[in-house]
């Protein structure tokens, strides 16, 4: 007779060999169609045009400009010069070897990654084939091998820092930290959440590292290379758009939502519009603003209880949020960085990661895992009749699975941080406990027929108003895509030019420019409705109000 433990081994084995066979098979399938695609000259090919490209160049000519080979600086010095010698070995080797090699390196990198991460997370969680099977089949992971690049170097070290803090050594963190962020300049992200949180000791670790790199790099390199790397490599992409479809930014997504396949396949830096830089600036500080005040509303609690070492809940997400945020905000974020997500992923399955056990975290963090774990393939040129639904939506897969992630780590932090002391202590107007009150009512109990009403109202007007209008934008073709949501995005962006807003500009022009100059012209309606028939039918003090917005049209923009 078999006893329970031999029967919890049997189980336990098959999972891990379910995980091993099923996730291998998906990463050879997945190998065939991923980015780059053939021919086979291509794969590889961010070590062959940076890494390697600068590992030559060093051996045969010594520090020199790798620019400007093209606009958005995707060849030769990536990184600080510096960090060149890092590669130079390997152009020791022939190209082919050099590469092999590079991604074997990135195998142990990635074991590495996973064996640590283990032992991260809580022993009763078992989640060692799970993670397995997470690794196996993610999609950035597979594009990221492909080309030859070195993000998924970086999750090691950050897993690796994430150990260090966890056993106390807080310098050693900060120095691995900055390092990643010299490796991938969002993560200079880090840097700010420390110096917010006071953890001197991870600020110091820090900017040691990225001092010590700045300073070797202009003693080897000299100030003129290091200012040209700055300027062809990364001022370039502050405040413009790469807009190729493997680009999973914010930024990306919003010109593809409004520019649909054009561009999909343009690696060149693209000057943004006025409302392209307002929504933009209106999305990332949203998102920022959040992540802020949920950590000031942490801080205001006692300390937390340790999860794992000395990290406590606070500390893991918070942690696993700034990577996250590091993704999405950057204005350039290439589909292989969202294999950072399996960082988060991780910490969640092996319960370090204090989340709601609800449907909805369930269902946030499961569509993100889908989501941004798709295979990167290369897109054709043209997508057909589904082009319009499929370059604001399908395209953006993997951000739309960054976002569902933050929003799940972003809500574990609010329900970390609401002990009933800490509501005790909070004071809400009225208007904002009854808005709650209806908001966390999910049925009609407890409400009087009036707010049941109110509440309904909210619902039709939020459905009709901007979900079926959402829908209508992002299924309509180009040219039929015109809802009450564009109007909207032009009346607030001062861009109105038709109905009312037309005339009262109208108006505003000729009642400067004409009206009170001498000679006395025609009254205000009389020249406008009678004589030029346009459909001013707004008392005269309207037009103070359209002056008003037309300065501060200026101001801002």
């Amino acid at each position: 007779m078999r006893s329970p433990m031999h029967s919890m081994l049997r189980a336990v084995d098959r999972s891990w060999l379910g995980a091993g066979l099923i996730g291998g098979l998906i990463l050879f399938l997945v190998w065939q169609i991923s980015a780059p695609a053939p021919p086979a000259s291509r794969l590889f090919a961010d070590f062959f045009d940076a890494y390697y490209a600068v590992g030559e160049l060093l051996w045969r000519t010594g520090p020199a400009a790798t620019w400007p080979l093209d606009e958005p600086c995707i060849a030769g010095f990536v990184n600080i010069p510096i960090l060149g010698w890092l590669f130079a070995p390997l152009a020791l080797l022939s190209k082919q070897a050099a590469a092999w090699t590079f991604l074997g390196l990135g195998v142990v990198a990635v074991s590495a990654a996973w064996a640590l991460l283990r032992r991260l997370c809580r022993p009763e969680a078992e989640c060692g084939a799970l993670l397995l099977f997470l690794f196996l089949v993610n999609g950035p992971m597979i594009h990221s091998f492909r080309e030859g690049n070195i993000t998924h170097f970086v999750l090691l070290l950050l897993v690796l820092a994430l150990l260090l803090w966890r056993a106390g050594s807080e310098y050693a963190a900060g120095l691995v930290l900055g390092l990643c962020a010299a490796l991938k300049l969002p993560l200079l992200l880090y840097g700010v959440y420390f110096v917010l949180r006071r953890r001197w000791r991870i600020v110091a670790g820090g900017a040691t590292m990225i001092g010590f790199i700045v300073a070797l790099s202009l003693a080897v390199f000299g100030l003129a290379l290091n200012i040209g790397w700055h300027d062809y490599c990364v001022a370039p992409f502050v405040g413009r758009i790469m807009p190729g479809f493997n680009v999973q930014s914010i930024d990306a997504f919003l010109f593809r939502l409004l520019d649909g396949q054009a561009h999909l396949h343009a690696w060149y830096l693209i000057e943004p519009t006025r409302a392209h830089k307002f929504m933009r600036t209106l999305v990332v500080a949203a998102i920022f603003a959040g992540a802020f005040l949920l950590m000031r509303r942490a801080k205001r609690l006692e300390p937390m209880p340790a999860v794992t070492g000395t990290l406590s809940t606070r500390d893991l997400l918070e942690f696993v949020l700034v990577v996250n945020l590091a993704l999405v905000t950057s204005p350039v974020s290439w589909s292989h960085y969202y294999l950072l997500l399996l960082l988060p992923w991780g910490l969640y399955f092996g319960g370090c990661l204090s989340l709601p056990d609800d449907a909805a975290t369930k269902w946030l963090m499961g569509g993100g895992i889908v989501l941004a774990s798709l295979p990167v393939v290369m897109l054709p040129k043209d997508l057909g009749v589904l082009a319009p639904l499929m370059s604001r939506t399908l395209v953006s897969a993997t951000f739309f699975g960054g976002m569902l992630t933050l929003v799940a780590l972003a809500r574990g932090a609010w329900y970390a941080t609401q002990p009933s002391a800490l509501a005790g202590r909070t004071s809400r107007p009225s208007w904002v406990a009854a808005a709650i009150r209806l908001a966390r009512s999910g049925g009609r109990g407890g409400l009087s027929p009036s707010e049941v009403l109110t509440r309904n109202m909210v619902i039709f007007l939020v459905i009709n108003a901007c979900v079926v209008n959402a829908i209508l934008w992002i299924t309509a073709p180009f040219g039929f895509a015109d809802t009450v949501l564009h109007h909207t995005r032009d009346f607030l962006l001062g861009r109105s030019n038709d109905d009312s807003w037309g005339p009262m500009m109208h108006a505003l022009e000729y009642f400067e420019n004409e009206y009170v100059r001498p000679p006395y012209t025609a009254p205000l309606y009389t020249e406008l409705v009678f004589h030029r028939g346009e459909k001013f039918q707004y008392p005269p003090s309207s037009l103070f109000f359209f002056a008003g917005m037309r300065a501060a049209d200026a101001l801002m923009f």
